[in-house]
């Protein structure tokens, strides 16, 4: 087996399978060496290629003084800074602007979250059975009060009763409704 400066005088002499010979031998060890640099199998692959293109341009230069395998990790290690610096990951805070952060603007979701939204219709579901076991005259104000979202007086004035019995009725129906299904808070 050659040895790497055999190599590249043979590869100055006009050898062309010499300068292939070092690529087979440093490829898969520049991928070990430079995994750590990438984020991904295709930014590994641009480092290792850009470092052997490298060490193709300058191989000519080098001197007999200057031992290949040192010199090529030197190579590859200054290529995947360079590739970093390059590929620059953004943080939050490039993305803020006079009326907030695109970003999380951006990325942010108002939705509730599955576990959420099944637990506010289960809950739904609950207060709707403890309402249809009202009696009527309950179930009235509290349909005109929550329903339709009408003031005391605006009920009042529907149904014909005083704005005190509206909301004493309200009340009651609040009471009645098993507290369980409307959380730990009563609404009143």
């Amino acid at each position: 087996m050659e040895t790497d400066e055999q190599l590249v005088v043979a590869y100055r002499s006009g050898d062309e399978e010499a300068f292939e010979t070092l690529v087979k031998r440093y490829t898969k060890p520049l991928y070990y060496f430079c995994r750590r640099f990438a984020r991904g199998s295709i930014e590994l692959h641009d480092i290792v290629q850009e470092t052997l293109i490298k060490v193709w341009r300058s191989i000519g230069r080098v001197g007999g003084h200057i031992s290949l395998k040192p010199w090529i990790y030197k190579i590859a290690h200054h290529t995947a800074l360079d590739h970093l610096r390059k590929k620059k990951i953004p943080t939050i805070s490039d993305f803020d602007s006079s009326t907030g952060n695109v970003l999380i603007d951006t990325i942010a979701d108002p939705a509730p979250l599955p576990d959420e939204q099944f637990i506010t219709t289960e809950r739904i579901g609950h207060l709707r059975q403890s309402i249809d076991k009202l009696s009527p005259i309950y179930k009235e104000v509290l349909y005109f009060r929550l329903e339709q979202q009408l003031t005391f007086e605006e009920i009042s004035a529907k149904t014909g009763f005083s704005i005190n019995t509206i909301k004493s009725r309200y009340r009651r129906a609040l009471r009645l409704i098993d507290p369980g299904t409307i959380g730990k808070k009563r609404v009143y």
